[in-house]
């Protein structure tokens, strides 16, 4: 969400949308989170308190609610969540490229059972995980969970979250939007350069401007 683009919001449309579809789901009842982690903000070990309220105020501008953590692993978010929300479904929506972290072993050291333990708390009984598609690096072809590749040690245990519908792929996504990356925009807010606005929501282009977010700039015209 620095700063939030078209590809955020169409994220989170299509995954509220996905989720709807849940035997179980109370559509009237759904509440939607977008989750900022102050892990993200730290700058040589200090928090960036004005990236962080840049962030939480364009969400807000937006009608979305923010849930504020200090998780860095996706099973401890899990499991705060499933604690406050007992007996409720829960669906996460996450970008292809974030899921390899997911599969990344070193985030579970920590844990006597590792991977499998926190795939235990990741895929409880009411969690499921939506991804939603990216483009492959250096190309203009889609990268979509039929295409995700781990180890082979792994590849079982992606069978069964697969064959389960623990891991569902979204589909009917913005596509013209995929090439949108957040750090690309960001760094033409902060150089000044014109043509960023199209990128992202027309309230949060006004945002920017007017409070001056992300070290916004003025473009320089001849």
């Amino acid at each position: 969400f620095r700063p939030v683009t078209h590809v955020n919001v169409d994220m989170l449309f299509c995954g509220r949308k996905r989720f709807k579809k849940e035997d179980g789901v109370e559509k009237e009842n759904i509440v939607v989170l977008t989750e900022l982690t102050l892990q993200d903000l730290e700058i040589g070990g200090d928090i960036d308190k004005t990236d962080f309220m840049n962030r939480v105020d364009q969400l807000c501008s937006l009608g979305q609610n923010v849930l504020i953590s200090n998780y860095t692993e996706y099973y401890r978010l899990v499991r705060h969540i499933t604690r406050m929300t007992k007996d409720r479904r829960i669906g996460l929506i996450l970008g292809i490229y974030n899921l390899h972290n997911i599969f990344d072993e070193k985030y579970y050291e920590n844990l006597k059972g590792g991977i499998l333990e926190a795939f235990g708390i990741l895929f409880g009984r009411d969690v499921k995980f939506y991804v939603y598609p990216s483009l492959k690096k250096n190309s203009n072809e889609i990268y979509t969970l039929d295409d995700f590749v781990i180890p082979e040690s792994q590849r079982g245990m992606l069978q069964y979250l697969l064959d389960n519908k623990k891991l569902i792929p979204v589909s009917n996504v913005s596509e013209k939007n995929l090439h949108i990356i957040s750090d690309h925009i960001l760094d033409m807010i902060k150089n000044g350069e014109e043509g960023w606005e199209e990128f992202v929501p027309h309230k949060v282009a006004n945002e920017i401007k007017s409070e001056k977010r992300f070290h916004y700039k003025e473009p320089v015209r001849s």
